[in-house]
């Protein structure tokens, strides 16, 4: 009687184990850092510094700052029946300038990626779940080249154009960085806003003689500037 007493016990254990196992599913709340609802809107400020140097000193060809804006503002389904949302894009130089349209894009959030469209190439911003050990191919849905981006400093706090976030996460791509190249791209995250800052450099130096080079490229920076 102590034997079987003993073995039904054994196996309440290993039955309340298991329920207790198939219950305790986690839900993913790092799909925050992505946010899709309609009427989100974000205003960024954007510094773009062209370089066509050929002087032998650092010359700056353009300089450019303005305003951009983006707002979610429809459902839509996309031709394999998934759920996408439409993104208006808008631009203009200051606070008292008229709001001017650019092309939308769409993005898209699922259980294990975000996307975005921009200019008909897809690219895979973010994968869930979101961890400090997360990577992935940005270019796995189109034709250009592989580029790997990895998570850097999640769920840190980060200070972009005067404002605090509590979690923020960088992604940073593929860079190259030496005597010749500077070629360098991250974006940093905020939870519950989603993009708050872009870097872009892309900057060649070549020399001139042994004393003077040239450089020519640009520097792109975009700092949220509202989200509502």
């Amino acid at each position: 009687m102590k034997k079987l007493f003993y073995f039904f016990l054994l196996a309440g254990l290993i039955v309340s184990c298991k329920k207790q196992t198939d219950d305790s599913s986690t839900v993913d709340s790092t799909n925050n850092y992505f946010p899709i609802e309609i009427g989100n809107t974000w205003i960024y400020d954007v510094d773009s510094i062209g370089y066509d140097d050929n002087s032998g000193t650092t010359v700056i060809d353009s300089s450019h700052h303005y305003q951009y804006k983006e707002i979610v503002t429809e459902n839509l389904i996309d031709a394999e029946g998934k759920p996408m949302q439409k993104l208006a894009r808008f631009y203009r130089k200051n606070d008292s300038d008229t709001w001017a349209s650019a092309n939308n894009w769409t993005i898209s959030r699922s259980n294990l990626m975000a996307q975005k469209v921009q200019e008909n190439i897809r690219y895979v911003k973010l994968v869930f779940p979101l961890n400090s050990n997360s990577s992935w191919n940005g270019n796995m849905f189109n034709n250009t080249f592989s580029n790997t981006y990895f998570v850097e400093d999640f769920d840190q706090p980060a200070t972009i154009n005067g404002t605090t976030y509590d979690k923020t996460l960088k992604v940073s791509r593929n860079s190259s960085v030496n005597a010749i190249e500077e070629i360098r791209q991250f974006e940093i995250y905020a939870r519950n806003i989603g993009l708050i800052y872009f870097l872009s450099d892309s900057i060649n130096t070549q020399p001139i003689d042994s004393i003077r080079t040239k450089s020519r490229g640009f520097r792109y920076r975009l700092k949220l500037k509202s989200f509502q």
